[in-house]
């Protein structure tokens, strides 16, 4: 479906919900609200069924790195919103033999990773590898302990940006039934618009009559 097709949809259900039309412009800022909102939505359901996974998955992104222990999410990762699945190759030695073990790779629960180090209780290592993530000069940075062979990562996109008014016949990247589901969230949202501005119009005309300003 084109930005176009769901701009026409929109009025369409406004036209049957007897609701004024919008202007594309207009209907892109609530329509992008509303898909950022179902993305939100989705997300926190993720764990939850298969369906969601499904929803999610044509915003799904993968990153690999081979020797290195950083991501960096200006040149690396230009556009990551959640992190899905993290993982890496590790070398671990037991008995002078290395083996290389696949592991997930787990968040620190805090950033003073030296503390971690120092602690041999809790020192990363091949099987139980962890991440910080800090902020560096206004960059979101992972940095994996101990030093990995390689690190994978699956994630969500940021999302597309429906523009009907400048480009309409740019393809929305997700499936038809679900840019009819975010269409249908947006029209909730402009007809809500509207209620509340018919509203405050219906507050503001009783208040000027019930002062007498109308006879």
């Amino acid at each position: 479906m084109t930005f176009l097709e769901m701009y026409n949809l929109s009025n369409l259900l406004l036209d049957k919900a007897g609701t004024a039309y919008f202007l594309e412009s207009e209907f892109d800022s609530f329509c992008n609200i509303a898909y950022n909102d179902w993305i939100e939505r989705e997300y926190e359901k993720l764990e939850q069924s298969q369906e969601h996974t499904v929803k999610l998955k044509p915003l799904y992104g993968s990153f690999r790195k081979l020797g290195s222990d950083v991501i960096n999410f200006s040149t690396d990762v230009l556009n990551f919103r959640y992190l899905i699945r993290f993982n890496g190759k590790f070398n671990d030695v037991c008995g002078g033999v290395t083996t290389v073990l696949t592991s997930n790779i787990n968040k620190a629960l805090n950033n003073n990773i030296d503390v971690l180090n120092i602690d041999p209780f809790n020192k990363p290592i091949a099987r139980e590898p962890l991440y910080i993530q800090t902020i560096e000069s206004g960059i979101v940075v992972f940095k994996v302990y101990p030093f990995p062979n390689e690190i994978n990562m699956t994630y969500i996109k940021e999302p597309q940006i429906i523009n009907s008014a400048g480009s309409p016949s740019t393809v929305f990247e997700m499936p038809n039934y679900i840019a009819e589901e975010i269409v249908q969230l947006c029209v909730k949202k402009q007809d809500v618009n509207i209620g509340n501005f018919n509203k405050v119009q219906f507050d503001q005309n009783e208040i000027v009559q019930r002062n007498g300003v109308f006879e």
